[in-house]
């Protein structure tokens, strides 16, 4: 009995408990991308970096549909740490990132995650060309 209850104690302070997210806890980051159009039937590549370390935490790419695009990226965000989105669209076809208006490239912030976050993202806005150096 005695080793259970410090299996116990050890899985509590290990944060394994049943009282929710602790610090430390990880969590998801959904994209939803809408506004984008013009870039239809294009690849996006889309990088995601934490601000405090400029680690680039992940990276991925998807093809523009019907003007928008989503990505998912499972226990990502470490809790309390801000990160920024970096993406961009090949206009040109030379396969790197090219400075606006060559691509289309830009930058978003993450706020610290506090829970499971979605980020949406528009076409729409303006073009950030330091997001290149993401790539």
């Amino acid at each position: 009995m005695k080793s259970l209850a410090l299996l116990a104690l050890i899985l509590a302070a290990a944060g394994c408990g049943e009282s929710g997210n602790d610090l430390g806890a990880s969590y998801d980051l959904s994209v939803l991308g809408s506004g984008f159009g013009a870039d239809d039937g294009r690849v996006l590549y889309f990088a995601v970096t934490r601000t405090d370390t400029g680690t680039i935490v992940a990276t991925d790419t998807t093809t523009v549909r019907a003007g928008g695009f989503e990505l998912s990226f499972s226990s990502l965000l470490d809790q309390g740490v801000t990160y920024e989105a970096d993406y961009y669209v090949d206009v040109n076809g030379n396969g790197r990132c090219d400075a606006p208006p060559t691509d289309h490239v830009w930058r978003e912030a993450v706020p610290a995650a506090q829970s499971n976050a979605t980020l949406q993202v528009s076409g729409a806005t303006g073009y950030d060309g330091s997001a290149c150096t993401a790539f």
